[in-house]
C-alpha cells in the first residue's frame, strides 16, 4: 500500500517512530509542568496520578499529536527549503529533532489555547 500522499517520504514505521519521539518531548515538558503544580488545589490530586494526568490533558495530547503529524509530513519539505537536508541525514540528528518538535508543538498548542481563552473572555465581556 502506498502511503506517500499521506506520509510524504516517510514509511508508516518511520512515522510511528517519529510520533513516539515527539511524544517523548511532550512528556518531558508535561513532567516539568507537573513539578510546578499546586498540590493543595482543588483541581489537582494531592498524590500524582498518571491516569489523571492523561485524562486532564487528553485534548492537549491529541492536538500535539496532530501538530507532530503535520511537522513529520512537512519535514522533508522544510528541511529542503532550509537547505540542511544532507547535513541532517549525515549527522543522524532526526531523533533529537523530533523530540524537540514534540516539545515545540506542545508549546504551540498551549499558546493557542491561551489565545483562544483570552479572545473568548474579551468577547464575553464586550457582550455584557
Amino acid at each position: 500500500m502506498d502511503f506517500s500522499i499521506l506520509l510524504g517520504e516517510f514509511t508508516p514505521a518511520q512515522y510511528i517512530q517519529y510520533q513516539i519521539l515527539g511524544l517523548v518531548g511532550l512528556v518531558i515538558i508535561m513532567f516539568f509542568e507537573v513539578k510546578k503544580r499546586d498540590k493543595h488545589s482543588e483541581n489537582t490530586p494531592y498524590k500524582f496520578s498518571f491516569a489523571w494526568l492523561l485524562g486532564d490533558n487528553a485534548k492537549r495530547i491529541g492536538f500535539t499529536m496532530l501538530l507532530i503529524f503535520i511537522w513529520v509530513r512537512c519535514a522533508d519539505l522544510l528541511v529542503d527549503i532550509i537547505g540542511v537536508n544532507e547535513w541532517v541525514k549525515e549527522h543522524q540528528f532526526s531523533a533529537l529533532i523530533f523530540i524537540g518538535i514534540g516539545a515545540f508543538s506542545d508549546a504551540i498548542s498551549v499558546r493557542l489555547k491561551r489565545t483562544y481563552r483570552s479572545i473568548k473572555k474579551k468577547i464575553s465581556q464586550e457582550t455584557k
